[in-house]
């Protein structure tokens, strides 16, 4: 996925134009209230995010560059997703990313970066038809614990419509699917995409499973900041660099 690609579309005017909202720049006496580097956690969520991955994977080039733009050094570390969320909750790094949203966590958002297709992987042999979420009221799914699906999703698993069955990784629910042991498993498009072509350990599911039809929602990613003075300040600066980035990514699109 390229940069121009990856970044999310309908950003707010004010935020590419530079007019309103939080200004062109942070006052330098503000910068001095920062000190480096920035320090990040997220997941192995490939192609977004990925310590083996070009630029540690889409979303952390897209951080890195847009905190780097303003003057600012990071320092990212790749941990299992429920540490990465508490590791920002309890304030012992300044952000998060990406994620869907902020519910249930101590943190900021800041302007969204890129899009997240999410849906469910089925068996090529065995596609499922379905239009609304009561369609699969009788077929336990698969998720990813920890992970927010949607607020759909998670609502009707709340008030038991739906059966999930939890995993801690989007492989073992692609290896449960293929074995027939579930029909389906909610997981992000682009990342199964990347498990069925890139991934070593799960070639051999090339051919056999596939994204479903209906795309479940459409989740845009965010960075999220400590709920802080400081974790404020850098919300800031990431939005301004994430501006700049996405007017580049725009230029290098119109010369492609």
């Amino acid at each position: 996925m390229s940069l121009g690609v990856a970044l999310v579309l309908g950003m707010p005017f004010g935020l590419l134009a530079g007019a309103g909202g939080e200004g062109t720049a942070l006052a330098q006496s503000t910068r001095s209230d920062l000190t480096q580097p920035v320090t990040l956690t997220t997941l192995y969520w490939p192609p977004f995010t990925g310590q083996d991955l070009p630029d540690g994977g889409t979303s952390t080039g897209i951080v890195r560059r847009s905190l780097e733009i303003e003057g600012l050094d990071t320092a990212v570390t790749f941990l299992p997703w429920r540490r990465a969320v508490d590791m920002t909750t309890m304030g012992y790094v300044d952000a998060v990313f990406p994620v869907y949203g902020a519910r249930d966590r101590n943190c900021v958002l800041s302007h969204p970066f890129q899009a997240s297709v999410l849906g469910f992987v089925e068996r090529v042999d065995a596609p499922v038809s379905w239009k609304t979420l009561d369609d699969l009221a009788d077929r336990p799914i698969g998720v990813v614990k920890g992970y927010i699906n949607g607020e759909t999703f998670d609502r009707a698993v709340e008030k038991g419509t739906l059966t999930v069955e939890s995993v801690v990784t989007d492989v073992m629910n692609l290896r449960k699917v293929e074995a027939g042991r579930l029909d389906l498993a909610v997981i992000d498009r682009d990342l199964l995409t990347f498990l069925l072509t890139e991934n070593p350990e799960t070639l051999d599911l090339a051919g056999r499973l596939q994204f479903n039809a209906r795309a479940l929602d459409v989740k845009s990613l965010y960075a999220c900041f400590h709920n802080s003075k400081r974790g404020d300040l850098l919300r800031r600066a990431f939005n301004e660099g994430l501006a700049v980035v996405m007017v580049q990514a725009a230029a290098a699109k119109e010369k492609e």
